[in-house]
C-alpha cells in the first residue's frame, strides 16, 4: 500500500494531512524519497517489484505521473531508487542499487545512478566500488557538485559508500573507519565545504564523528517541506518487523578545514 500525503497550512497555521492517490504504477510498487524544487514541481523515487525497474513520479501543476525510467543493464535484475534530489527544475539525481538474483541468495548488488538533464533521464556508471555494494542518499550543494551515500554487502568488512560528483564526474572516496559492519543511509550538505552523513553500526554504539579533510556529507528521505505552508509525506506499509540491531545509528561530519 503506498502512501502520499500533502500537508497545508492554513491562515491559522492549523496543519491538515491529505491523502493523494499516486498515479498508477503496477500492482506491487512503493515509494522511497521525495524532493521538490517548487510547491508546483517535484519528484518522487521507488521500486516496482512487478517490473523490476525504478519508480520515478513527476508532480507538475497538482498532478503526479510516472515517467518511465531508463534502462540500467540488460542482464536480468532488479532495480530501484532510494534517494533524489533536484538542483533546479531542469536537472537532478537519483540514486538507489540493481541486484541480480540466483536461487537462494542474492548474487551481486551495485549502486546506480540516474540523471535528470532538460526534460530527460540517463543512467551514469559509477565508480568502480567492489562486487556488492549500493546507494542510499544523495545530495547536491550545486549542479557541479554533490554527494552520494551508501554501504558494501557480503564480505569480512562492509562499510561506508561515500560518492563525490564534481565537475562532471564521480569519484569515490575512503569513508573513515567505524567497525567491521557500517553503512550510510542519507546525506545533506549545507555548504560545498560542510556536510553530514546518517547511518548504521551493527558492531557498535550510538556515537558523532568529525572529519577534517575533504568536503561534507546527511538527509533525511520520505518528506519534504517546501514553504511553512506545505509539505510533503511519502510512506509504504510493509508486512515484516525492522531488525532490532539497526537501532544502532552512526553519524558523520566532514568540515572543510581550510
Amino acid at each position: 500500500m503506498i502512501l502520499i500525503l500533502s500537508l497545508c497550512l492554513s491562515s491559522l497555521a492549523i496543519a491538515e494531512w491529505e491523502i493523494i492517490s499516486p498515479s498508477y504504477v503496477s500492482s506491487h510498487w512503493w515509494l522511497n524519497a521525495v524532493h521538490f524544487t517548487s510547491p508546483n514541481e517535484g519528484w518522487a523515487v521507488g521500486w516496482d517489484y512487478e517490473n523490476y525497474i525504478p519508480v520515478l513520479l513527476h508532480y507538475e501543476n497538482d498532478s503526479w505521473t510516472s515517467i518511465v525510467p531508463p534502462n540500467v543493464d540488460s542482464e536480468e535484475g532488479s532495480e530501484g531508487g532510494l534517494a533524489v534530489h533536484f538542483t533546479s527544475p531542469y536537472e537532478g539525481w537519483a540514486v538507489g542499487y540493481e541486484t541480480y538474483l540466483t536461487p537462494g541468495k542474492i548474487s551481486r548488488r551495485r549502486g546506480i545512478l540516474l540523471h535528470y538533464l532538460n526534460g530527460s533521464w540517463a543512467n551514469v556508471s559509477p565508480p568502480n566500488i567492489g562486487p556488492n555494494w549500493d546507494l542510499s542518499g544523495v545530495h547536491f550543494t550545486s549542479s557541479n557538485e554533490g554527494w552520494a551515500v551508501g554501504r558494501t554487502h557480503g564480505g569480512p568488512n562492509d562499510h561506508g559508500v561515500l560518492l563525490h560528483y564534481f565537475n562532471g564526474f564521480w569519484t569515490s572516496v575512503s569513508p573513515p573507519g567505524v567497525s567491521s559492519s557500517w553503512g550510510l543511509e542519507s546525506v545533506h550538505f549545507v555548504s560545498s565545504g560542510e556536510g553530514w552523513a546518517v547511518g548504521y553500526d551493527l558492531f557498535g554504539t550510538d556515537f558523532s564523528q568529525q572529519q577534517g579533510k575533504d568536503r561534507g556529507l546527511g538527509s533525511m528521505s520520505g518528506v519534504e517541506r517546501l514553504t511553512n505552508q506545505r509539505s510533503w509525506l511519502f510512506q509504504q506499509t510493509l508486512g515484516f518487523p525492522v531488525p532490532a540491531q539497526t537501532d544502532y545509528r552512526n553519524i558523520l561530519s566532514s568540515l572543510n578545514s581550510t
